[in-house]
C-alpha cells in the first residue's frame, strides 16, 4: 500500500529535507506526548488518588488488585517516566513501547469515570503506531537504506489510522442523512440543520460559544461550512494516497475543530496537534504543490476530470475511425472508376485487367501492345 515512488521527493536535496522533516516530526511528537502527559497527570494526581467512582476500563483492569492510591501512583509515575524516556531516547523501540503502554493506561484512567473522551484516541493510536519505527541511530541511515522506507511507511500508517477515524465519522453522517431523508425529517443538508444542532447543544450543556448566537440567528452562515466538513471527513482517508491534498485537509479539519469550539464549546486540542504534525508538516507533500495541482487531486473532481478525459479520447478515436472509413470508401470508389476506364481502353485484348489494377500496370500493357 505504501509505494516508494509515490511518496519520495524526486531530487537529492528534496529527499534529504524529507528525511530530516520525518525525523523531526517523530521527535516533536515525543516531546508533545511528554508535555500532554504531564499536563494531565500533575493537576489531577492528588484528586485521582482519593477518587471513589473509578470504573476501570479494560487496559487497567488490574487496578482492582491494588488499592486505588497505589494503582494511581503506578499509572502516573509510569506515564511520566516512560514518556520522558521516549523523548530522550526516541530512537530506541523499547522506550517507545513503554510510552505507548503508559499513554494507553493513562487515557484509560481518564476515561474510567463514566464518560469516554474520544478526542484523544488518535493520539493514543499514533503513539502505538510509532512503536514500529526502526531502531536508531536514524541520522546514520544512508540515503538509499531500506530502513528509511520502513520509517516512512510507519508514518504513512499513522496517517492512515487518523484519517480512517475521520472517514468513519463522515460516513456516519451520510448514513444519518439517508435515514432522516427516509423518515421525512430534516437532514444535515438542510440550510437550518447546523443551527438546530448548535441550539440543541446549547440547551444540553447550558453553554454558549462565541459564535453560537450568530449561527442560530443566521443559519446560512454555518450551512456551507457544515457541508464542507461532511465532504472533508468522508474523503479524509483519500489524502493518504494523494499527498498533495494533505495540507489542505489539515487546514480544513483544524478549522472544523476550531469552529466546533466557537459554536458548541467542544475542544479537540489533541486532534489539532495530530493534524498539524502528521499532515501540515507531512514529509510526503511534494515540494512543487501549486493550487491548480491540488484542485485537480480533489476527490470527485479528479474522477470527473479523468472521466471527461477518457470520454474525449473515446470520441477522438471514434471520429478518427469514421474519417478513416470514409477515406477508404472514397479510395475504393476512385480505384473502381479507374479500373473501369482501363477495362474499356483494353477491350478486345486476350487478358482481362481487374478494376483495381494500378495505372502503371495499365501503361505497361499499352506500351507492349503498341510495340507489337
Amino acid at each position: 500500500m505504501f509505494h516508494r515512488s509515490r511518496y519520495l521527493q524526486t531530487t537529492k536535496a528534496g529527499r534529504a529535507e524529507q528525511w530530516q522533516r520525518a525525523r523531526m516530526l517523530v521527535q516533536i511528537f515525543a516531546l508533545l506526548t511528554l508535555y500532554t502527559t504531564a499536563s494531565f497527570v500533575m493537576p489531577r494526581w492528588a484528586e485521582w488518588r482519593v477518587a471513589t467512582g473509578i470504573v476501570p476500563l479494560w487496559p487497567i483492569q488490574w487496578m482492582a488488585w491494588l488499592p486505588t492510591p497505589t494503582a494511581v501512583d503506578v499509572i502516573c509515575l509510569y506515564a511520566l517516566g516512560a514518556t520522558a524516556g521516549a523523548f530522550f531516547f526516541v530512537e530506541h523501540r523499547g522506550w517507545r513501547l513503554n510510552a505507548a503502554l503508559a499513554v494507553l493506561f493513562l487515557h484509560a484512567l481518564i476515561n474510567s469515570f463514566g464518560k469516554i473522551n474520544h478526542s484523544w484516541h488518535p493520539w493514543v493510536l499514533v503513539t502505538c503506531a510509532f512503536v514500529f519505527l526502526p531502531t536508531g541511530p536514524w541520522r546514520t541511515y544512508p540515503p538509499e537504506d531500506e530502513r528509511r522506507d520502513h520509517f516512512y511507511a510507519v508514518i504513512w500508517g499513522a496517517q492512515l489510522l487518523v484519517m480512517v477515524i475521520y472517514t468513519l465519522s463522515g460516513l456516519w453522517k451520510i448514513y444519518g442523512i439517508i435515514a432522516q431523508w427516509q423518515e421525512g425529517t430534516m437532514t444535515a443538508l438542510h440550510p437550518n440543520a447546523f443551527a438546530y444542532q448548535v441550539a440543541n447543544r446549547t440547551l444540553q450543556t447550558n453553554t454558549v460559544g462565541p459564535l453560537s448566537r450568530l449561527v442560530i440567528q443566521v443559519p446560512w452562515l454555518g450551512w456551507l461550512p457544515y457541508l464542507a466538513v461532511i465532504y472533508l471527513e468522508t474523503f479524509a482517508v483519500v489524502t493518504v494516497w494523494r499527498p498533495r491534498l494533505q495540507r489542505l485537509w489539515a487546514a480544513g479539519l483544524i478549522g472544523f475543530h476550531i469552529g466546533s469550539w466557537l459554536t458548541m464549546t467542544i475542544t479537540f486540542n489533541a486532534q489539532i496537534l495530530v493534524l498539524g504534525l502528521l499532515f501540515w508538516f507531512s514529509p510526503f507533500v511534494p515540494q512543487e504543490n501549486s493550487l491548480r495541482q491540488v484542485l485537480r487531486e480533489l476527490p470527485i473532481v479528479k474522477e470527473l476530470l479523468r472521466l471527461a478525459r477518457d470520454w474525449g479520447r473515446l470520441r477522438g478515436t471514434t471520429r478518427s475511425s469514421r474519417e478513416s472509413r470514409v477515406t477508404i470508401q472514397n479510395t475504393e470508389g476512385t480505384e473502381g472508376t479507374e479500373g473501369t476506364e482501363n477495362t474499356e481502353n483494353t477491350e478486345g485484348t486476350e487478358e482481362f485487367m481487374p478494376s483495381g489494377a494500378d495505372r502503371r500496370a495499365t501503361d505497361i500493357y499499352r506500351h507492349s501492345d503498341n510495340v507489337s
